[in-house]
């Protein structure tokens, strides 16, 4: 988890960045929390655990925040803390034989640090299952609860996917990417009223006037690419 706090932070600097692909080395994705860690863990005061809680929930919400689209490349299992870090990217893409598990309960704890994005992504009704059962559910069942986005047959399959969505990901503005992941975060779960109207209203005259938003309209109108389509 340190790897990935230092490279999104690294990224997150770098204007060039377009999107974050998360991509596991071996043939699991993430088989979750590194057991004889949980176990040192068992000797820590409340404080160092509620300490130590809080900085790897901060790993999730830097996925979730990041100012470009993240998305999960998913080649394998994924356990535990795994489906906690697909559940803080945009969006994922799995094999078709990989497989998923929130298996905390099996050693006597509870997901609580990744619980705020996994119930966002796959909803409470999901969770109540998956949580209580931690029974282990294939792709085709991820895919139902809105875990995953697309399935491919295999590894090769996955990397056709991620060229593909690169190519539509460069058609894209890179600011109004941002502003969208904001806007999406603003108002899930709001209630339709007059108070959430008046801000979309205003986002959109914000984003307008932006000069992405400028850039964009007189592409369009001028009949040629916008500039973000240029890569140096």
């Amino acid at each position: 988890m340190t790897g990935i706090e230092e490279s999104l932070a690294e990224l997150r600097e770098d204007p060039n960045v377009r999107a974050v692909f998360l991509k596991a080395a071996g043939k699991t994705f993430c088989a979750g929390g590194d057991l004889k860690h949980m176990k040192a863990t068992a000797k820590w005061t409340y404080d160092q655990n509620k300490e130590e809680a809080f900085r790897l929930s901060g790993v999730f919400n830097s996925l979730r925040t990041f100012p470009r689209p993240v998305i999960a490349m998913i080649n394998g299992p994924a356990f535990g803390g795994g489906v906690g870090l697909i559940s803080s990217c945009d969006m994922a893409f799995a094999v078709k034989n990989a497989s998923f598990a929130l298996s905390e309960v099996t050693l006597g704890v509870i997901p609580a640090t990744i619980s705020p994005f996994v119930v966002s992504k796959i909803g409470a009704a999901a969770c109540r299952r998956y949580f209580l059962t931690a029974e282990k559910f294939d792709v085709e069942e991820a895919r139902r609860i809105g875990l995953v986005n697309e399935i491919v047959d295999d590894v090769d399959s996955l990397f056709a996917a991620e060229e593909k969505l690169k190519k539509s990901l460069m058609r894209c503005s890179p600011e109004a990417m941002k502003s969208s992941k904001e806007l999406i975060d603003a108002i899930e779960g709001k209630n339709i009223d007059d108070d959430l109207r008046m801000f979309t209203a205003s986002r959109l005259a914000d984003v307008r006037e932006s000069v992405d938003g400028q850039e964009g309209m007189g592409a369009f109108l001028e009949k040629r690419k916008p500039r973000w389509t240029v890569v140096e």
